[in-house]
């Protein structure tokens, strides 16, 4: 299971474009290295739009019972494909979006269109 933080809360969360709920928000990933990639982006209104992979970790006890084992055995290549996992929560800090920011010329003080 993985959590999905924001803040401020109340962000739309999408997991590989697919609608996952609404921040904070958990979701069931399956783990290891034949895991495809997991990409997520969180939207809200008023902020900046936020995409980024989900990184998998090396479970170090897992990873040594792969090598334990042996590499070539059955369950020494099980256990090295499940080695690697999710981290249990992400948080993301939105950015506000700035569009309707004015600005001016500082030398004249004219509203730069």
């Amino acid at each position: 299971m993985v959590t999905i933080l924001t803040e401020p809360t109340g962000a739309e969360v999408y997991l590989n474009g697919k609608p996952i709920g609404i921040s904070p928000c958990t979701t069931r990933l399956k783990n290891g290295l034949v895991t495809p990639k997991q990409m997520i982006k969180v939207e809200k209104e008023g902020y900046k739009t936020e995409l980024f992979e989900l990184n998998q970790k090396i479970n170090p006890a897992m990873g040594c019972v792969g090598l334990g084992c042996g590499f070539f055995t059955g369950v020494g290549l099980i256990a090295l494909i499940w080695a690697t996992e999710f981290e249990d929560s992400y948080q993301i800090f939105l950015q506000p979006n700035n569009n309707n920011k004015l600005n001016f010329d500082p030398t004249t003080g004219e509203k730069i269109k």
